[in-house]
């Protein structure tokens, strides 16, 4: 079953017996859980094919997609970036380094905040993800880069919209939301959040999660596919187990 928006904040109303304060609404409430289901573990499910970022010349930052939450890696195409810090980003600003070798330009690249939705330093909303680059292209690029990524969290805005969940997830949506509604309101919201943590529900699910795809062929780089159907991982075991002979 596809939870909506309209269906969640049913379910926040429901926690606690009635409307949220003047300060908060329900669609806060929805929103506030689901960011944090996709942030409380390494989902396998929000890992996402592979896109093509483009260059736009005289434009210091490469759009990323709406869903985007990390970076998982960033492949060589007509260009390449390599990830670094905002601190190395403005040193090799203020010195006017530029780099290029004989298959392309060669970027410095880091994750921030774009220039044109700040004021005086602060952002203004709403807040867009972007990957800086330094030196600004001077020219357009299709495909520079490929990325993979992982998802973060779609902001459910219209009643209908689905929750970009898994069926096997929605308990602990539905759980998450309830420790919102409640804990907001309670001033209990780090309690009611770490006994979600702590609960069968999230541990059946991260435990599903990683076991979806359970072979994953051959693994670039390494002698020997570990991993086959025969030997399946736990995300959530103490113990490592003794590889196979």
């Amino acid at each position: 079953m596809t939870l909506t928006l309209d269906q969640l904040k049913k379910r926040a109303r429901q926690a606690r017996g009635g409307p949220p304060s003047a300060e908060l609404t329900d669609e806060e409430v929805v929103n506030d859980a689901g960011n944090h289901l996709y942030t409380m573990h390494r989902w396998k499910f929000a890992d996402r094919a592979p896109v093509d970022l483009n260059l736009v010349a005289n434009q210091e930052w490469i759009d990323l997609p709406d869903d985007f939450g990390q970076i998982i890696r960033l492949a060589r195409g007509t260009d390449s970036i390599v990830l670094t810090t905002p601190f190395e980003m403005n040193q090799r600003r203020a010195l006017g380094v530029t780099t290029t070798d004989s298959t392309g330009n060669t970027f410095h690249g880091t994750i921030g905040l774009r220039p044109d939705k700040t004021v005086s330093g602060r952002p203004l909303a709403p807040r867009t993800t972007v990957l800086l680059l330094q030196p600004t292209p001077v020219a357009d690029g299709t495909a520079a880069v490929v990325m993979d990524y992982r998802a973060g969290w779609t902001t459910l805005v219209a009643p209908s919209d689905p929750a970009v969940v898994p069926v096997y997830t929605e308990n602990l949506l539905k759980a998450l939301v309830r420790a919102f509604a409640l804990g907001v309101e309670e001033d209990s919201l780090e309690e009611r959040l770490e006994r979600v943590q702590a609960s069968r529900i999230f541990r059946t699910c991260a435990a599903h999660d990683g076991t979806v795809q359970q072979s994953w062929g051959h693994i670039s780089g390494s002698a020997v596919d570990m991993y086959s159907t025969r030997h399946r991982i736990n995300p959530l075991a103490t113990e490592t187990a003794a590889a196979p002979s």
